[in-house]
């Protein structure tokens, strides 16, 4: 019995030491993955993207241009000078469709983007950074309920955990009549041969990017999340890979 009983000890202090490791391990790994991530999005991906997309997200952004804030105190400072929260900023390849003198804020679930954003930022002096906040979109409790004019995300909601989750977080912020602008790649139609080979790729592509969904509906879910208003379209971005080409951009309006 007593052999039993040291058996017993032994084996549960083996699995917990076994356990802890593995966690230690893949806290490790992910921390790599992260840095990686953030590494490779600041030298190759983000500007990538940002050349293919431009036109649409200039057209898109100038709406802020013409925006009056909600905030008293901006209110009175004109047109453009308004309260912008970015969700997912990356390595702020945004700033620079901002409109003069808006106060900015973003979340952003990657720590290691902080660095390439904080000295990209520099270079846009016309915006007021405010804080950068390491934070998942699904719980941003450190933005205030009613607190921002305009929410951005570009490339962001295919890889979120739960998108409703972040569109109610969306809306919360929001002041009322605020605006939700998005840019996001989304899934082909189905029954079609580019959203079978989405399919098939996805899994791969999730492990590699971050959580990055293919076959997302985002426009649907956006028009189901209770927003007083939503205009979009959807597009092909010809110079991108078939497999994230196609793209939902959009207002919605709370």
């Amino acid at each position: 019995m007593v052999n039993l009983n040291n058996f017993l000890v032994t084996y549960g202090v083996v699995a917990t030491v076994f356990f802890i490791l593995l966690w230690a391990l893949r806290c490790k790994l992910k921390s790599i993955k992260q840095r990686m991530f953030a590494f490779f999005n600041d030298r190759y991906v983000s500007k990538m993207m940002d050349n293919e997309l431009f036109n649409f997200k200039e057209k898109l952004f100038s709406h802020m241009n013409t925006m009056v804030s909600h905030d008293p105190h901006l209110k009175t400072k004109g047109q453009g000078v308004i309260r912008v929260l970015e969700i997912g900023v990356g390595t702020g390849v945004n700033l620079k469709y901002y409109p003069v003198g808006c106060r900015f804020t973003c979340v952003e679930p990657n720590p290691y983007f902080e660095t390439y954003f904080m000295k990209n930022s520099e270079k846009f002096r016309h915006i007021q950074v405010e804080q950068f906040v390491t934070a998942m979109a699904e719980n941003m409790a450190e933005i205030p309920e009613n607190s921002v004019d305009a929410v951005v995300s570009t490339c962001v909601l295919c890889s979120v955990m739960k998108i409703q989750d972040v569109l109610h977080e969306i809306k919360r912020v929001l002041v009322p009549g605020g605006k939700f602008l998005y840019c996001e790649h989304i899934g082909y139609d189905r029954k079609t041969w580019k959203r079978f080979a989405q399919w098939i790729m996805e899994p791969l592509w999730i492990f590699m990017f971050e959580n990055c969904h293919l076959t997302l509906d985002t426009g649907v879910s956006v028009r189901k999340a209770g927003f007083t208003d939503v205009s979009q379209s959807v597009v092909d971005i010809e110079g991108l890979c078939f497999l994230f080409g196609r793209h939902v951009i959009g207002i919605a309006t709370k």
